[in-house]
């Protein structure tokens, strides 16, 4: 089979105050296909967010390998690691991460500024075609505090998709957001995989599990089978 993303025995371990290493990942093992919905569950503190953050190459693991489309990624350097991030990788929060002082139409252009691959002339263009595709072009001119969680949240997965990534990484995404807009922003990432990105959701919401065409389970620092 073949995955866009794998990782195989994956570690990662910080030092504590002591210079102690402590353990934040023990074993992770798990491929990704193209086109699928995974959420990653499991309690607080079990490790979610920090292989979420390794998957999306904003910080290094410890031990283990990993595999972007068949790839070996060893050793990287930052700017290497940028560079997946611009173009193979569209990252959603929990708290959005919007500009404040950046319109909402400009939040969406910002990651584009950054791929040479994309014309400045196009800007525009492509950031009607988000908002008209999340069905919120009427906020196009009005700041995120302007509008409501639900509609930062379509907002933030628009910006996700300004350089068209492959994979898309949500952490919490409905955290903040009521049962409606709950369901609103799982059915734009379930709607976002049938059209063939790999959706990667690390979620406390029972809700989730519908949607997913796979679970995995970390508790401790260990993917539970």
């Amino acid at each position: 089979m073949e995955y866009i993303l794998e990782m195989k025995n994956i570690e990662k371990k910080y030092l504590d105050a002591h210079n102690k290493e402590v353990p934040a990942i023990k074993s992770f093992t798990a491929g990704f296909e193209k086109g699928k919905f995974y959420a990653v569950m499991g309690p607080s503190g079990a490790g979610k967010s920090t292989i979420l953050s390794i998957m999306g190459f904003m910080e290094g693991k410890t031990g283990g390998n990993m595999y972007l489309e068949g790839q070996k990624i060893n050793l990287m350097t930052p700017r290497e690691m940028a560079v997946i991030r611009r173009d193979k990788i569209g990252f959603v929060f929990q708290h959005y991460f919007l500009n404040p002082k950046l319109t909402v139409m400009d939040n969406i252009i910002l990651p584009m500024k950054i791929n040479k691959r994309i014309n400045r002339r196009d800007y525009k263009n492509k950031a009607v075609e988000l908002l008209k595709y999340f069905g919120i072009e009427k906020y196009a001119e009005r700041f995120p505090d302007e509008i409501s969680g639900g509609e930062q949240q379509r907002v933030c997965i628009a910006r996700a998709l300004a350089n068209n990534p492959e994979i898309i990484l949500a952490d919490e995404p409905t955290g903040n957001l009521d049962e409606d807009n709950e369901k609103i922003v799982l059915d734009i990432l379930k709607g976002l995989s049938e059209e063939g990105k790999t959706v990667i959701i690390v979620s406390h919401s029972s809700a989730v599990k519908k949607y997913a065409d796979k679970v995995l389970n970390i508790r401790d620092g260990i993917l539970e089978e």
